[in-house]
C-alpha cells in the first residue's frame, strides 16, 4: 500500500485502535489483498506488537505503488 496508508496503520496500532486498523484494512482489501490478508492475521489475534513489527518491516515506497 502507499506509504501514507502504512503510516496511518502504524499510528493506529501505536495507540491500540483495533477497530480503526480493521476499518483501514477493509478499505485497502480490494487493491492490496495479499497485504491485507497477512496483516489481518495479526489484528485478528489482537497481536498489535506483531502487527507493528510486520508494518515496520515492509519496504517503504512512495505514494503511488504499494
Amino acid at each position: 500500500p502507499p506509504k501514507s496508508e502504512c503510516e496511518e496503520l502504524i499510528r493506529l496500532a501505536e495507540i491500540g485502535y483495533h477497530r480503526g486498523i480493521k476499518d483501514k484494512l477493509a478499505a485497502l482489501a480490494a487493491t492490496h489483498k495479499p497485504f491485507v490478508e497477512e496483516a489481518t492475521g495479526f489484528v485478528d489475534r489482537f497481536d498489535l506488537d506483531g502487527f507493528l513489527r510486520f508494518m515496520r518491516s515492509l519496504p517503504t515506497e512512495g505514494d503511488g505503488n504499494g
